[in-house]
């Protein structure tokens, strides 16, 4: 079975600059830091091929109070 999440501090680098090469951003050591502190608290999955991630997908988990009933929710 294929292994999607990403822990490393390698895969944190190849998500960092996936996220740059998709949305065209640039890397300043502030962003880095706001990036950093973000992937922290996320869930991080992508696909590689080979060792070049190709995909990936950040998951913030949070819960919704929707009139009095909680929901384990994802963004």
């Amino acid at each position: 079975m294929p292994q999607f999440r990403l822990n490393s501090a390698e895969d944190f680098e190849k998500f960092y600059q996936l996220y740059f090469y998709a949305f065209n951003a640039l890397d300043e050591p502030s962003w880095r830091k706001y990036f950093f502190e973000r992937y922290q608290h996320g869930l991080i999955y992508g696909i590689k091929q080979g060792e070049k991630l190709t995909n990936g997908l950040y998951s913030l988990p949070f819960k919704v109070d929707f009139h009095g009933t909680k929901y384990l929710m994802s963004g």
